[in-house]
């Protein structure tokens, strides 16, 4: 009797289950680099190295991450990063620095092996999320050394407008993110 009863009852479970209709379609979304045409900061043979230090936990997650007024944090169900966030970030800050220094080489700690003479860049990622109907917050303190000594340092902080959903947060984080390679590139430029 149990062997056919235990059958009927995940029959049953599966059916209410599906009795909610379709789930709601899951979206991805990517942050993107700088536009093609974007003209560069140097032309000198630098050699780079970035590392993010620290990234908050919260943000580490695959669902997309916003802020409410009360400083809450709210998990989009529906929405997600097609990347790991702290991941799609230092590819895009490549890509960008590849592109803004075109001479310059770019590796990627721990991952890849750092020359010995290159320009260090460590990030210590504070924000880098928003508030609907608010504004996107991104806030990077970063240092920059050479043979073992720190000869720059600073903070980035980028507050914008933003509207409502997930495909707009994606953009001004991007926007932002775009606005940081500039910067640091520059400073990058100048050593």
């Amino acid at each position: 009797m149990m062997r056919l009863l235990l059958p009927l009852v995940l029959l049953i479970c599966t059916s209410c289950i599906q009795l909610g209709g379709e789930p709601a379609a899951t979206h991805h979304f990517l942050l993107t680099g700088l536009s093609p045409d974007t003209p560069s900061v140097s032309s000198d043979n630098l050699t780079i190295d970035i590392k993010v230090i620290d990234f908050p936990d919260y943000l580490k997650q695959k669902n997309m991450v916003t802020r409410n007024r009360d400083n809450s944090i709210k998990i989009a169900s529906a929405a997600r990063w097609a990347d790991p966030l702290p991941d799609s970030l230092m590819r895009v800050l490549r890509r960008n620095l590849y592109q803004l220094l075109p001479e310059a080489t770019v590796t990627v700690s721990p991952w890849e092996q750092r020359p010995a003479e290159a320009l260090q860049v460590k990030l210590l990622i504070n924000d880098f999320s928003g508030r609907f109907g608010d504004q996107v917050n991104i806030d990077i303190n970063w240092l920059v050394r050479k043979a073992g000594s720190t000869i720059d340092r600073g903070n980035f902080s980028y507050q914008h407008p933003l509207g409502q959903g997930y495909s707009n947060l994606a953009l001004e984080l991007s926007r932002g993110l775009d606005i940081f390679s500039h910067e640091i590139a520059e400073e990058l430029a100048a050593h």
